[in-house]
């Protein structure tokens, strides 16, 4: 940032001149073009390397004016003084353009780190546990269904045992009676 701000202050002093006036001269004999090369060299660098540079870009669109074309803005503005501040305008948004950049850089960074590996490494067991609890729902939805036929075989076993109680019962009843009336 402190060589874009350098850059643009000497852009300033090419413009107006050391005694505070210039005029554009054709062909960039005043060392603007190279400049103004240097600026957009280092403003493209910065956009392609980061997306949230690229939209304030779009945003500030004043920014790309100044890149693509000074000597339009400069023949907009009437006064040397006025000139000057038009140039320094557009420091806060170059500022913002390298915080923004810092901001990035630092983040890409941290996501870089350990996280990431971190995130690699615990996809497969995530996926391993789903699947496990899939295969545990349908162990459940067997088990289930394997307690249930117990439970009818035992309420049908049951059954059967009691209608058996219930005949031997009745031979029991039986004998009594066919005892009873010989023994009288």
């Amino acid at each position: 940032m402190n060589q874009l701000t350098e850059r643009l202050f000497a852009l300033t002093d090419t413009v107006l001149g050391p005694g505070g006036t210039a005029e554009r001269k054709p062909g960039g004999s005043c060392g603007l073009d190279s400049q103004l090369d240097a600026i957009a060299a280092d403003l493209e660098t910065a956009i392609s390397q980061n997306y949230i540079v690229t939209s304030l870009l779009t945003k500030y669109s004043r920014v790309e004016g100044l890149v693509d074309d000074v000597y339009s803005v400069l023949e907009t503005v009437r006064s040397d003084g006025e000139k000057a501040q038009r140039i320094l305008l557009f420091e806060p948004d170059l500022q913002r353009i390298d915080k923004s950049r810092e901001l990035i850089s630092h983040t890409s960074k941290a996501l870089d780190s350990a996280s990431i590996p971190k995130v690699v490494e615990m996809e497969p067991k995530v996926a391993g546990f789903v699947e496990g609890v899939g295969s545990f729902d349908q162990s459940v939805n067997l088990l289930e269904k394997d307690i249930s036929s117990l439970v009818a075989r035992y309420h049908g076993e049951i059954s059967v045992i009691n209608q058996v109680f219930i005949h031997m019962d009745s031979q029991l009843a039986a004998l009594e009676n066919l005892l009873h009336h010989e023994s009288e």
